[in-house]
């Protein structure tokens, strides 16, 4: 009669290769799957190029500004853009920074997402359709603040 030890080496190591197959082939199934989803998210960016202006208030230090901001998007190369924007500050300043960020599609909703970035803040943006951008502004450096604004795309 055969030991223990013998009878689960005979029973357990081809289960243990039959699991390691089924979930090796698993996983290369899945791959060219995930890499044509990834493709046909970047192509599925939209042409984000163009002037995207609204009106906000943000808090500063004990007051609420209103203002307006146009958002320029000068460069797209794939999910890389490029750009500026341009506010009028609580002093009646045209104030610019120049931006850049990168765009995606998630892949579980199909929302398309934009970051936007310079030294100090940044913009975190839904893309809500061809003509309107959601946008929450979020500043951290010495003067904090935090906005949203819908943006609708200059004609």
């Amino acid at each position: 009669m055969p030991t223990r030890s013998a009878l689960r080496t005979r029973c357990v190591l081809p289960l243990l290769a039959a699991a390691c197959v089924t979930v090796f082939s698993a996983c290369g199934a899945d791959a060219p799957d995930a890499a044509k989803a990834e493709a046909a998210a970047e192509t599925a960016l939209p042409n984000l190029l163009g002037t995207w202006t609204g009106e906000y208030e943000f808090p500063y230090v004990d007051t609420v500004i209103r203002t307006s901001l146009d958002l320029v998007i000068e460069r797209q190369e794939g999910a890389n853009l490029f750009g500026y924007e341009t506010f009028v500050n609580n002093k009646g300043e045209t104030i610019r920074y120049d931006l850049v960020g990168t765009a995606n599609v998630d892949p579980i909703d199909g929302e398309v997402e934009v970051v936007l970035a310079t030294t100090g803040f940044f913009f975190d943006i839904e893309v809500v359709d061809t003509e309107r951008l959601s946008a929450r502004f979020v500043r951290t450096d010495d003067k904090p603040t935090t906005f949203v604004v819908e943006l609708r795309k200059k004609a």
